[in-house]
Order: C-alpha cells, then structure tokens, then sequence
C-alpha cells in the first residue's frame, strides 16, 4: 500500500473528543483482515534535517494487524540523480540483518513467496542482501506497459465481472495515487515531463 496515514481514524476520532462507538471499533474490518492475511505490505518513509532522520511508519493498530511485524513495512523513498532523474533504488536502507528493506525489493519478495526476514535472497538468478548498493531500475516501456485500473472501477458493485479488476488476481498490485496534485511525481529518463512513480 503505497499511501502513509501517520493517525488511524479511531485516534483522530478519540483526539476530537467523539469517544469509542461500535463503528469505529469494525468499520475497517475488511482493511483489518487484508493486513492479517500476510499478503500486504505497507510503507514508510524516512524523512530529516539537519536534526537528524526519523522514520514515519504507519498507524500503530495497523502495524499491529500485520503478521510479519517490521517485515512487512518497507521504505519507499527515491534518491534522484543529480538531474533530478531516478535511476536506481537501494535494496535496503542502510547494510546488515536488521537493515529495512525498501519497497521494490519487498515487494520482489513477496510475488516470490520469499521470507522478507532473511538477508540472502535469490530472484530471478541474482543473489539480493541487505545493502544500501544503488542498482539500475530496468524501466519498462512505453507508458501504459504497467497497467493502471482506478479505484472507483476496482470498487464498482460489479468489479468481479470487470475483466482489467479480474486480470489483478494473482499480481502484485501498488494501491497508490496518480493526481497530479499529489507530491509522488518524479523525472524517469523516459517521461517527457512529470510521470507518475512506477516500481516494477
């Protein structure tokens, strides 16, 4: 889930005075139980100043739901080139067993049924560790070769019978956001202009 809420509506409920109703106890329990299934994985973001780096992870009941713990949060930030261009991504931020995993590799990980808890993994016959090591992104192209399907047609009543929703059983899939108004844009070397973030 490519989408960081630093509060959880029931805290920001109990933070406005509303008190605990049933509603706000199992209105999310659909979202609940997709986390509990281990087929999930949530980001952060590290973000600094000249204080120091913090990391902001998701809401702690959210974190809570997740079977695999911290395995199951991945970093998602970019690190442009000095053109402003992403080129690479990091396996890891920063190097050794307890290094967090960023969110190409986790996701990686998690189409390969592979245990994010280990630090050696092989996909695709390259060997991955947990290494900050800038690796190339192998970009796929042209536009559109990464298909997008919208959340009012993945939530339509009908949306088992759409067959782009139907061609999503089995794939990794970023839930995230392609509004322009929103800050997750950056230069590729092959988008003439701003093109949405792809991690494929």
């Amino acid at each position: 889930l490519d989408m960081l809420y630093l509060v959880s509506p029931e805290d920001w409920a109990r933070h406005l005075g509303m008190g605990e109703s049933e509603l706000a106890r199992s209105y999310d329990a659909p979202l609940r139980a997709a986390l509990a299934g281990g087929r999930v994985v949530l980001i952060a973001q590290l973000v600094g100043d000249a204080k120091g780096t913090q990391l902001l992870a998701p809401p702690a009941d959210q974190l809570a739901a997740l079977p695999g713990g911290a395995d199951d949060i991945a970093i998602a930030n970019l690190f442009p080139d000095g053109d402003e261009q992403v080129r690479h991504f990091v396996a890891a931020f920063g190097d050794g067993a307890e290094a967090p995993l960023s969110f190409p590799l986790r996701l990686a990980l998690l189409a390969q049924g592979l245990d994010a808890g280990a630090t050696r993994w092989t996909i695709a016959g390259r060997t991955w560790t947990r290494t900050a090591s800038p690796t190339p992104i192998g970009y796929a192209g042209p536009p559109g070769t990464v298909p997008t399907v919208s959340l009012r047609r993945l939530l339509a009543p009908d949306a088992l019978r759409d067959p782009a929703v139907r061609a999503l059983r089995g794939r990794v899939v970023i839930v995230s956001t392609t509004s322009e108004s929103f800050p997750d844009r950056h230069f590729t070397p092959y988008a003439r202009g701003w093109h949405p973030r792809l991690m494929a």
